[in-house]
């Protein structure tokens, strides 16, 4: 299979055949497959030429005979990116140590996710495969369990006459081990990496022996699942399991009469920063008398005699993040997962911010920005992993400030290392408290 290497946020000029061009282009335009349609972007130049432009995601997207894999642009290495998704808590909290830094340029992120499964699996199986009692119905000739008259009486006549028993059974054939089973097969299907699909082979057999998944209800729903002390080391694996088919998405075809499949497998990288940079904000604010608040609603920007239907027409837009101190003041934080360094703060996002803080009522009309660094604006900086900039906004005709916009940019995988405490020193973390402290002694 042709894997095709692109890098999100970076346009790409690739070579496909028609056949290829027509499934991407029916992704994307699927109405029902949102995330696909909003986050790559295809402009067909030519019969067999097409520039792809991935917007915000890492992953994967498959077709006939070849596979796109996106690839990060703001993470340093490979484990980086699974240290941020488990600070999250979408994903347990494994340690993969053994990926060099270019595991990108020779698999997929979808191959990185089923490691960490395979990883699960291994730890699961040292453990001990669950076993649980379900109660199970059969007939017999003697009195076993708990004997059901009715069944028993109304049995068909053209059998031998057997009584009908209820008994509890232990096995390991239950939900827990099935949805394993199950993704194992999903990760047969997708991996590109053959040593990691030859240790799924050998999961697939263990598992195989113990549950069969040819009842499984599908879509799979974890929502009635309960843990307790018994089966609580499952709740990772599930969690993982969750999490990938989740992002799945799948669509089949058929081959020569044979019923093939294509997996599609995005992460949205946007939401995964925001989540992180709200991680860090918790901790600044912890213990002091700054408070936090997340996905803010603009709140009183409707009329008191506004409809419900009106509201739900226009919808109020939510802040990123807002940190209050002690006597009311606020400063309104918002995140956005693209290059600044080197560049221009947007027309779009200034006026962004200027509507926000309007919305919000804001006297001293001043608002933070923070944008993840690369690599190489790192270096461009003196290796610096933290920027701050000003921008100030005067008005044309007094030269008024209307507006201050703090700009922030710092290295993501930095960030990770010091949230996932893998480094002592904290200079994001107190470089930002600093930030934030000298704005609200300078109103």
């Amino acid at each position: 299979m042709r894997i095709i290497k692109l890098i999100e946020n970076k346009e790409k000029k690739v070579s496909l055949d028609s056949v290829q061009i027509q499934e991407l282009s029916d992704y994307i335009s699927n109405k029902s497959d949102s995330k696909m349609q909003s986050s790559v972007a295809l402009k067909q130049i030519s019969a067999t030429q097409v520039f792809i432009h991935p917007k915000n995601v890492v992953g994967s997207i498959g077709l006939t005979n070849a596979r796109i894999v996106i690839a990060p642009k703001f993470y340093d290495q490979s484990k980086v990116i699974l240290d941020a998704i488990a600070l999250t808590g979408r994903l347990s909290n494994l340690r993969i140590d053994h990926f060099d830094e270019g595991v990108f340029e020779k698999y997929s992120f979808l191959d990185l996710i089923f490691t960490v499964l395979v990883e699960q699996c291994q730890y699961l199986i040292k453990h001990g495969i669950l076993k649980s009692y379900v109660n199970v119905t059969e007939r017999m000739n003697f009195v076993r369990g708990k004997l059901l008259l009715k069944e028993t009486y109304l049995q068909n006549y053209g059998l031998k006459r057997l009584v009908v028993c209820s008994i509890d059974d232990i096995t390991t054939n239950i939900f827990e081990n099935k949805v394993i089973l199950h993704t194992i097969q999903i990760g047969l299907r997708t991996v590109s990496s053959n040593a990691l699909k030859n240790r799924l082979i050998t999961l697939y057999h263990k598992f195989n022996e113990v549950c069969d998944v040819s009842d499984i209800e599908l879509p799979i729903n974890f929502d009635p699942m309960e843990y307790t002390s018994k089966n609580y080391y499952y709740k990772d694996i599930h969690q993982t399991i969750k999490w990938i088919l989740e992002n799945l998405t799948m669509k089949d075809y058929e081959k020569s009469g044979e019923r093939k499949y294509n997996f599609t497998w995005l992460l949205d990288t946007s939401i995964l920063f925001e989540e992180i940079i709200e991680i860090l904000l918790r901790n600044i604010t912890l213990n002091n008398e700054w408070h936090l608040e997340t996905q803010y609603p603009l709140r009183g920007i409707y009329p008191s005699n506004a409809s419900k239907s009106h509201i739900r027409r226009n919808a109020s837009p939510r802040l990123d993040a807002v940190i209050q101190n002690s006597i009311g003041a606020s400063l309104i934080i918002d995140m956005k997962y693209k290059q600044i360094i080197g560049q221009t703060i947007s027309t779009g996002d200034i006026y962004q911010m200027i509507s926000y803080n309007h919305m919000l009522r804001e006297d001293n009309f001043t608002s933070m920005m923070i944008y993840p660094l690369d690599n190489e604006d790192i270096e461009g900086l003196g290796n610096k992993l933290i920027h701050r900039e000003e921008i100030i906004l005067q008005h044309h005709n007094n030269n008024l400030p209307i507006m201050r916009i703090i700009v922030v940019a710092l290295s993501i995988s930095k960030l990770i290392k010091e949230l996932m405490k893998q480094d002592g020193d904290r200079n994001i973390h107190e470089t930002l408290k600093q930030y934030i402290a000298d704005y609200f002694q300078s109103i």
